[in-house]
């Protein structure tokens, strides 16, 4: 006769069996070895690296508005107040440095160094090459940068689809991603003088 243990587990396995539920569930794997990034660490990394850019740009921008902005009258809750705007020049061009400053931080960060930006650090996830494992270099962070953006700014829907798209995806990748041929990992520590190892 089996044991109360032997039976509750044949219990459990069944049930489990029934609802369509695992205990666990082996970590997807890169080619290299390495464990694949989860998607709600990648969110968080997203939502961090947000507030780190957005923050200093709204600082910047103020500033820029208070030292370059020329004074006009407006209605402002049914009363009129002065306040300063940039002309379309100046506009354009504090777009353009917000821009370029984000292209360096995601370019640099994730192809660079241990591939990790401040958020990605944080959550303890970094982007690699998809095959060798090693960081993807400046050129090919700023065209997997770039390709997020342009699906956001010019169609929106497609850039929701590429950050949903690791939920099913085999390889965890989001559209940019594969463009760029990368992939984005679970790491501890990455150590610089060895840009593709890591601790898992």
């Amino acid at each position: 006769m089996k044991d109360l243990s032997s039976q509750w587990e044949e219990h459990e396995g069944r049930r489990a069996a029934l609802v369509g539920v695992r205990s666990s569930s082996p970590d997807r794997l890169a080619s290299f070895g390495a464990p694949l990034s989860g998607w709600w660490r990648r969110v968080g990394s997203y939502l961090l690296d947000a507030v780190i850019i957005c923050v200093p740009s709204l600082i910047f921008s103020a500033g820029v508005i208070a030292t370059f902005g020329h004074p006009v009258t407006e209605s402002v809750g049914g009363s009129l107040q002065q306040v300063r705007v940039l002309s379309a020049w100046a506009e354009v061009a504090l777009v353009g440095v917000l821009v370029l400053g984000q292209a360096l931080y995601f370019s640099l960060l994730n192809g660079s160094g241990s591939g990790q930006t401040v958020g990605n650090r944080a959550v303890g996830i970094a982007v690699r090459d998809m095959t060798t494992g090693e960081t993807i270099g400046p050129g090919r962070g700023l065209l997997r940068w770039f390709i997020r953006l342009i699906l956001y700014a010019v169609f929106f829907v497609p850039g929701v689809v590429n950050d949903l798209l690791p939920l099913w995806d085999g390889h965890s990748q989001t559209i940019a991603d594969k463009v760029a041929h990368s992939v984005v990992v679970r790491v501890q520590a990455v150590r610089r003088e060895a840009p593709g190892a890591y601790n898992a």
